[in-house]
């Protein structure tokens, strides 16, 4: 054994964590056994055994041992080195669950199986650190953090995974389920969220929760600022909203005076939820009456609404209807038409515009009318071709076909026709 200048103060003879230990002394052969046995723990695999031999073979006390193998443990268990973890465990500390349950041996056992599980082909080695070095509670907790971020991270399957390789309680799977659906959609990220919702089964009271109901209605109000009305209606159906939330959620876009989104989907939006906002805002009667997608002409027709003027606003709707019929007629067009008060309107309502980004109404309404350039020139009477497969081609009556500009016109034609040909048509060598 040993020499100890000291008694040491360690109790229960593990030799781990005391800083008040006193400095053992060892011979020059057990100094040269306790570095060979750091070598075969930093190791891992059988080199376990070897360390463990080494320590019976010099008779090396816990004292000495019991730190370094709790390091190579720690060092283990961080890198997911499970089996040389597990190892260490049985042939140093087999008896001593004080250690295994020490805050830095728990610490790296976490963090082990955080890894394994993120990663989807070492699942066995962090059931097997669940197994062996944590108990089912914060191996659960665990497992509900990887999974909250694998959800983050739209990894759904992984997440599912681990709830059925780990067995863990409902009620943690659902609470991460459910984060992470309040998350998507406040963000107005409804196929995730929907996604989320079915593949773990949420219960209904998971569904109709205060929280899901405030994120829902949440993520109804981005759908329609950006004007996805479809992902909208979806959301309502979806988590069960009543009309009257979705009525609050447009009553607050009309509130942000962003009335586009909603003017441009009347014929989609529920009429009952348009009937709980006709008191205030008249939009089941607009749609009945014009349905155009104009704020300008919108805000009009309200303010006849609220005004109670029947008459005027017989008089506006007959007006706009006038004025939209002309657009759309097949009749000639007078100039003048473009001088109407509502003119810039109706264009954008009754031709929406499908140019993206290229252009705009602004743009194009800087674009002077070019048409009378053409009157100094004199078109000539031409005739329609029809190119369509099977259509028999002849030569109109006293015309001659040009030989030489056919020729022209087929050579180049041919010689690449050729050329390709002879590599067979591969795109490799053809280009």
């Amino acid at each position: 054994m040993p020499n100890v200048e000291q008694q040491s103060n360690i109790e229960g003879g593990d030799g781990v964590g005391k800083e008040a230990e006193e400095k053992i002394e060892l011979t020059p052969e057990q100094e040269r056994a306790k570095q060979r046995m750091i070598y075969h723990l930093s190791k891992g695999d059988h080199d376990i055994y070897i360390a463990f031999s080494i320590k019976k073979e010099f008779n090396l006390s816990n004292e000495i041992t019991n730190e370094l193998a709790k390091q190579a443990m720690i060092k283990s268990l961080l890198e997911t080195w499970t089996g040389s973890a597990i190892n260490i465990k049985r042939l140093f500390f087999n008896s001593n669950d004080k250690i295994i349950k020490s805050p830095e041996i728990q610490e790296a056992a976490k963090s082990g199986m955080i890894k394994g599980l993120l990663t989807k082909t070492w699942f066995n080695d962090a059931l097997r650190i669940k197994e062996n070095f944590l108990s089912d509670e914060i191996a659960g907790e665990v497992c509900k953090q990887v999974m909250i971020k694998d959800l983050g991270r739209g990894n759904i399957d992984n997440a599912i995974k681990i709830k059925e390789k780990f067995n863990l309680p409902e009620e943690a799977v659902q609470d991460a389920a459910k984060q992470e659906m309040i998350r998507r959609l406040d963000d107005g990220m409804i196929d995730y969220a929907v996604e989320i919702k079915e593949k773990f089964n949420l219960p209904e009271e998971i569904i109709t929760s205060p929280e899901i109901q405030d994120a829902a209605k949440q993520g109804m109000i981005v759908c329609f600022r950006y004007g996805n009305i479809n992902d909208t209606l979806r959301i309502k159906e979806e988590f069960k909203l009543p009309d009257q939330e979705l009525a609050q959620g447009i009553e607050e876009i009309i509130k942000q005076e962003k009335l586009l989104p909603i003017l441009t989907n009347l014929d989609v939006i529920p009429e009952s939820v348009l009937r709980l906002l006709e008191n205030k805002y008249f939009l089941l009667t607009y749609k009945q009456n014009l349905a155009l997608a104009s704020e300008k002409i919108y805000n009009q027709y309200r303010k006849f609404k609220q005004e109670g003027d029947e008459v005027q606003l017989a008089g506006f709707i007959e007006k706009i209807r006038s004025q939209t019929e002309s657009l759309i007629s097949n009749e000639p067009q007078s100039s003048e038409i473009s001088k109407q008060e509502y003119y810039q309107d109706l264009i954008r309502a009754v031709y929406p515009n499908h140019a993206e980004s290229r252009t705009d109404y602004e743009n194009n309404e800087s674009c002077p009318d070019r048409s009378g350039d053409l009157e100094k020139f004199e078109i000539k009477d031409v005739y329609e071709i029809d190119l369509r497969e099977g259509v028999e081609m002849e030569m109109k009556p006293s015309q001659e076909k040009d030989e030489k500009g056919l020729t022209q016109l087929e050579k180049p034609i041919a010689e690449i026709q050729q050329k390709f040909s002879q590599v067979e048509f591969d795109k490799e060598k053809m280009f």
